[in-house]
């Protein structure tokens, strides 16, 4: 995290010394916000996918706590990519919003990804079955990920298509393209950190439900008394 924030203002340089493009003109700017967290969103539900896995087949909670980790980070960048690019429509197409398929089907992967991050937040982690339930949602989700990846591909679309890493290069001019690549990485680093961090705070609540068993025991009793009082 201390790496994104100190590299903040290197970045800022960067895009404050891009020329105008052709076309989007200053518009052109926010596609440095949009693309980076795109990739970010897309990047973290495919490892979501894999620890839904390992939580579906072996239930490991371990893994279970990676996907609490990941889904704030990812429900974020999700947000952070259709704000950004609602942004860029308005300034390209005059529009903030089109029902194209890649904008709705990233739309509803934010929405699912929303619904996830406040069902994983009001269950206890201690189901089985629930955890189970969580990692068999996200896979299905993932059927939503394909989609948006390829809708530019597959269905007519007011959404441009792929311009990095193309089966014919990139179409975006290297002045333009290597800035994205940093702020891509940017983007990547920070959603890691912020991971970590969560991921780090499960671990303390796990070593200290390890280390006090009963005090832990005692208060999820309290709890369930409460809840079944009401």
């Amino acid at each position: 995290m201390a790496i994104c924030i100190i590299s903040l203002p290197y970045l800022w340089e960067i895009r404050s010394n891009l020329p105008l493009e052709e076309v989007q003109g200053i518009s052109v700017q926010y596609l440095y916000f949009h693309v980076p967290c795109a990739i970010t969103t897309l990047s973290l539900y495919t490892i979501l996918c894999v620890f839904s896995f390992f939580t579906i087949v072996w239930n490991i909670k371990i893994a279970y706590d990676g996907i609490c980790s990941i889904l704030p980070p990812c429900f974020l960048s999700s947000l952070a990519t259709l704000l950004s690019g609602s942004l860029w429509g308005k300034e390209t197409w005059g529009t903030f919003w089109v029902w194209d398929a890649r904008l709705t089907s990233f739309l509803v992967l934010s929405l699912f990804l929303g619904f996830l991050l406040i069902a994983t937040h009001m269950r206890e982690r201690t189901s089985k079955s629930f955890r189970q339930l969580i990692g068999i949602i996200i896979l299905i989700g993932f059927f939503d990920v394909i989609l948006t990846h390829f809708a530019v591909e597959w269905f007519q679309t007011l959404h441009q298509g792929r311009s990095l890493w193309t089966s014919s290069g990139n179409k975006i001019a290297p002045v333009f393209a290597y800035p994205l690549y940093l702020h891509t990485l940017h983007t990547l680093l920070w959603a890691t950190g912020l991971t970590a961090a969560h991921f780090s705070h499960y671990m303390h609540q796990y070593l200290e439900k390890e280390k006090h068993p009963k005090t832990f025991q005692r208060g999820w009793s309290l709890k369930s008394s409460v809840s079944i009082s009401n």
